[in-house]
C-alpha cells in the first residue's frame, strides 16, 4: 500500500475532516483528496 492509498483509508476511517490552513500545496492537495474520498 503507497502513502496515497494510505491517506485514502485514514480519511475513509474519519468519515469527516476539516481542513484548518490557510493556503499552500500541502492543504490543497489534503482539501482536494479528503474531498474526492469522501464527497461533499
Amino acid at each position: 500500500m503507497n502513502k496515497e492509498q494510505q491517506l485514502e483509508e485514514y480519511l475513509l476511517s474519519l468519515k469527516r475532516v476539516a481542513v484548518a490552513f490557510s493556503s499552500g500545496v500541502d492543504s490543497t492537495y489534503l482539501l482536494k483528496k479528503a474531498h474526492d474520498v469522501l464527497g461533499n
